[in-house]
């Protein structure tokens, strides 16, 4: 699996930096706050629109040229950032920067499912996720190469992006069957799981404005180039360190209790980077830190409700479903942060994540009032910690834990009579 890792550490290095330098870029421009959060909003469109499109071009032309495509894809796009200073450019570019990219995680996920079997299936995936999260995190500080010179920044983006085609171009591997289309039913899937539809949704309004104005926000604020990197690393390896232990304390517990107690938690520290910050600037990092432990965990936390109500096979379709709730959350979100910071100021971003935790809180809320305590179907799951890529990863993921539940006890046998 090393050429497959490999090229997605060289492919989020890139990625974790473009998606924290547009956001500064953009306010070093003099852009408002509102245009910002319209611009990376656009990231999330093509995101979602890109996913109906991937399973067809990777049927069409195989798992090699499919990335092949998508890299390309990818690395015009980020090198007309240079050529243009027109939002409207820039926010159609980042369509297609977001359906390239769910292309290539799609082709990547796709593969590494395939190849793995058995027990290999849930370690390939570990693995994947932590050079997912690393690579994001290290991309950040490749800011400070040349935080004065846009073009250069730009050209070693898309440098990163066309080195990640070396190693899948060169795998021996045999290429997989491509990935099965899946059904969207909405309307079925979130009457399953109310709770983890709201949770997905919310948590995307949340997570879209991280991802797209916290690095303005932070350039807005007078913060350095190397400050920038060290803010949004520190909330990945919080949203990294997090996961685990807030899954496993899901674990046999009614899971909409717990992301109720989530959602309160996040709130509090939101409504302290809103306040703090301000007076103690020495408290940002702890501070965004938490809220990373927090934020990244609602998502996967929504997975886990959702696969304790859905029997096994509905559970991809369902997953699916959960991912188009949390991209449309995330469209929205850096717009409607962007509104609050062009009549606040650039402090209002927490005061945004504020209002979305406490509506998670409040809508949690009243599901467990009106709701009957439902129990699960078949047998609890089990959190797994995971990003919002594709649903290739969450289908995998969740066969392999299917499978090792379902996986009979064999007793030992008896000593022979003496």
């Amino acid at each position: 699996m090393a050429p497959l890792l490999g090229s997605v550490a060289l492919l989020l290095l890139g990625v974790g930096l473009l998606n924290t330098f547009l956001a500064v870029q953009a306010a070093a421009m003099g852009w408002a706050p509102l245009v910002i959060g319209g611009v990376m909003s656009a990231y999330f469109i093509g995101y979602g629109c890109g996913t109906f499109a991937t399973s067809f071009l990777i049927r069409r032309t195989g798992h090699i040229r499919a990335f092949a495509v998508f890299a390309a894809l990818a690395s015009c796009t980020v090198i007309g950032h240079a050529l243009t200073d027109a939002a409207w450019a820039w926010a159609l570019l980042r369509v297609l920067t977001g359906a390239s990219l769910v292309g290539l995680y799609a082709v990547t996920e796709s593969w590494l499912a395939a190849e793995a079997t058995g027990s290999e299936r849930g370690r390939f995936f570990a693995a994947y996720m932590v050079v997912n999260l690393l690579a994001l995190a290290a991309g950040q500080f490749l800011m400070v190469l040349a935080p004065s010179d846009a073009f250069v920044l730009f050209g070693v983006i898309t440098l990163l992006i066309n080195l990640s085609l070396i190693p899948v171009a060169m795998t021996r591997l045999n290429q997989p069957a491509p990935p099965l289309s899946t059904r969207l039913r909405l309307g079925v899937m979130s009457r399953a799981a109310p709770s983890a539809a709201i949770t997905a949704a919310v948590s995307g309004l949340a997570m879209g404005a991280l991802w797209g104005l916290l690095p303005a926000q932070a350039q807005l604020s007078g913060a350095s180039a190397l400050g920038i990197a060290i803010l949004m690393s520190t909330a990945i390896l919080g949203g990294a360190a997090g996961q685990w232990p807030i899954g496993r304390y899901s674990d046999g517990r009614d899971r909409r209790r717990v992301m109720r107690l989530l959602a309160i938690v996040a709130l509090g520290v939101s409504l302290a980077l809103a306040t703090l910050s301000q007076w103690l600037p020495w408290s940002l990092s702890p501070l965004v830190f938490c809220y990373g432990v927090l934020a990244f965990s609602a998502y996967p936390l929504a997975i886990a409700h959702l696969a304790d109500r859905l029997p096994a096979e509905d559970l991809l379709e369902g997953a699916s479903v959960m991912l188009l709730l949390h991209g449309v959350g995330a469209a929205l979100g850096p717009t409607l942060a962007g509104l609050l910071m062009n009549l606040l100021g650039p402090s209002a971003l927490f005061i945004y994540f504020a209002l979305c935790w406490a509506l998670l809180a409040v809508l949690l809320h009243a599901r467990l009032r009106v709701e009957s305590r439902q129990a699960p179907v078949g047998e609890a799951a089990t959190f797994m910690p995971m990003l919002r890529t594709s649903a290739v990863a969450l289908e995998a993921m969740w066969e392999d834990a299917a499978a090792a539940q379902a996986e009979p006890t064999v007793a030992p046998e008896p000593p022979p009579p003496t």
